[in-house]
Formats: structure tokens, sequence, C-alpha cells
């Protein structure tokens, strides 16, 4: 290890004609019709879906911002014919009053002005826009939303068991059905596949 030079940084191997830069995402999204600040292009998340999931994965995205990684897992569902899935989560951040576009956008479209609006508007463009071309590809997607939110302490224990708790049984046990537990923290709503 001693030969290895420190603080170098190594070049990337992903050019950006092939797998795009965020005014290319920027771009794809003005193609919809939507306006939202340096999301990442779908090429891009379509050439790590290539190489680090199989076709029939279940891709997480923990921050999903403006939905590339569900519109790309969609798409590349398309293309290859593979079943993979995906899990976006998105917190209602309020969108920036000085992100003109985006809140412009939801005004525009009548939807409530926070980071998961662009989310689900996002998936239903792209969903929408792919069954044109493939129709027998599946678009859909389940919402759950949590309807109280967890009381955050410093050390973020409450925080933890909520989600250890609830989130992993709506995911493990109602995902498939849309069904959400009883006296649970989650409702459910779905686009039809």
């Amino acid at each position: 290890m001693s030969e290895v030079k420190q603080g170098i940084t190594p070049l990337t191997v992903w050019l950006h004609v092939d797998v795009g830069q965020t005014q290319h995402g920027t771009q794809e999204l003005k193609r919809m019709g939507i306006s939202f600040s340096n999301p990442k292009p779908r090429t891009l998340i379509e050439q790590v879906l290539r190489i680090g999931a199989n076709k029939d994965a279940m891709i997480l995205d923990f921050f999903a911002g403006s939905g590339t990684t569900g519109e790309a897992v969609m798409t590349l569902n398309a293309k290859d014919g593979g079943t993979r899935k995906f899990i976006l989560v998105q917190i209602d951040e309020d969108i920036k009053q000085d992100n003109r576009g985006a809140m412009e956008f939801c005004e525009k479209n009548k939807l409530e002005p926070v980071i998961s609006s662009i989310t689900l508007e996002r998936l239903n463009r792209a969903g929408d826009m792919i069954k044109k071309e493939h129709p027998d590809t599946d678009v859909g997607y389940r919402v759950f939303s949590i309807k109280s939110k967890p009381e955050i302490t410093v050390d973020g224990s409450r925080v933890s068991h909520f989600l250890h708790n609830t989130l992993k049984e709506v995911l493990m046990t109602h995902y498939s059905t849309c069904s959400a537990p009883p006296a649970s923290h989650w409702t459910c709503r779905s686009r039809p596949w």
C-alpha cells in the first residue's frame, strides 16, 4: 500500500456522452413539461442498474428527489423485459421559494409545492410515455404516505424505532396488496399497472 499515491482522484470510465450530466436530467424533465433543479440524468441511473441489479431486483432510492430512479427502472424494464421494482422515499420537503420553475409547475398543476409532488408527477408522465411505446410494460406503483410523523429526538432513537417497526411492517407485509395495517401510521394509493 505504500506505493499508492495519496490524494489522487481516479478518473471516471463513464463518459457524459453515455450517462449524461445534470443538465441532461433537467432537459429530460423539461421535455415532460416539468421544472426541477439539478435532477440526476436517467441514463446515469440506468447504467448503475445495468451494472448493479439483475432484471428482477428491488431498487431502493432513499432520496428520490424528482423520481429519476423510478423512471430509470420503468425504462430499463421496457428495454430489456425486466421485472425490476422500485421503492422511492421522499419526504414532503417544501420546494424553496427561489426555485420559481418548480413552484410555478406545482401551482399550474394544482399540486402541493413539495418535492414529492414532482416525484409522483414525473412517474405518471414517464409511465404514460413508456406505455405508448411498450404497452405491456408495468409502470404501476403504490404510494405510501405517513399520516403521523415520528417525534425526533437528539439521538434519533424514536425515529429509528419508528422506521424499524412501521416501515418494515408496511413494506414487507402490505406492499403487494396496498392495504395499510390496522391503526397504521400509513395511507396507501395505487397507480394502475
